[in-house]
C-alpha cells in the first residue's frame, strides 16, 4: 500500500500555490524524518515545503508545535492518571504536573 496516493511524479516540478479556507492541518514527521506540517484544501492535503530562505524559521516552527503538542499529551496523562478525565472516579492526586514533570518525565 505504500505510495498508493502519491500524486505528484518524481519528475514533476513543484509550483507555488495558495490554500485558502483552510481550517485543519497535521504535523509530524516526513519521509526523510524531518519535521512536516500538511495543510487541507477543497483538493486534498498539501504538505508544506518552504522556500530556501523560509527553511530555517519554518523547521524551528514545526519544532515548537511538536513541543507544544508533546507536552499537552504528558499533561494530558496526568490528568487521566489522578482520575480527572471523563472517569467520574475520586482524583487520587490534586497537585497540576509541574514543568519538570513535563519536560524531563522519564518513560
Amino acid at each position: 500500500m505504500a505510495n498508493c496516493f502519491k500524486v505528484i511524479k518524481s519528475n514533476t516540478r513543484s509550483t507555488y500555490i495558495e490554500v485558502s479556507d483552510s481550517f485543519r492541518y497535521a504535523i509530524g514527521y516526513g519521509e526523510d524524518m524531518r519535521p512536516a506540517c500538511w495543510v487541507s484544501g477543497k483538493a486534498g492535503w498539501y504538505e508544506i515545503r518552504p522556500a530556501p530562505a523560509y527553511e530555517a524559521m519554518y523547521l524551528e516552527i514545526c519544532e515548537a508545535t511538536m513541543l507544544y503538542y508533546e507536552a499537552l499529551g504528558v499533561y494530558e496523562d496526568h490528568q487521566k492518571q489522578c482520575g480527572r478525565g471523563k472517569q467520574k472516579s475520586k482524583p487520587t492526586h490534586r497537585a497540576a504536573p509541574t514543568l519538570e514533570y513535563i519536560f524531563f518525565r522519564v518513560s
